[in-house]
């Protein structure tokens, strides 16, 4: 834009691997172990994902929105690489 200087930053921006599958509300639901243990995790941090039942609902999306809240991560109720260390849970490859 005219009048505004921008300056290079001096940190290198985070991108996720592309090769990692990041779990999200959907439709069809996401579905399956993985999601099962983010619902755990979900869990046993404090956060309720409704039932413990391997389907990436509307329940767990707003359980990982105030987990990434609570830790101060980013809210994008997606569980990537990030979210995904926070809560302790391996994710496949894609």
């Amino acid at each position: 834009m005219p009048a505004i200087q921008y300056a290079p930053s001096p940190v290198a921006p985070v991108v996720d691997d592309p090769a990692v599958v990041i779990y999200r509300l959907t439709d069809p639901h996401m579905k399956g172990a993985t999601v099962k243990a983010i619902q755990r995790s979900l869990k046993d941090a404090g956060v309720d994902p409704g039932p413990i039942d391997g389907d990436f609902g509307s329940a767990t999306h707003a359980a990982v929105v105030s987990f990434q809240a609570a830790r101060r991560l980013v809210i994008d109720g997606e569980v990537g690489p990030t979210t995904a260390r926070a809560l302790g849970v391996d994710l496949p490859d894609a």
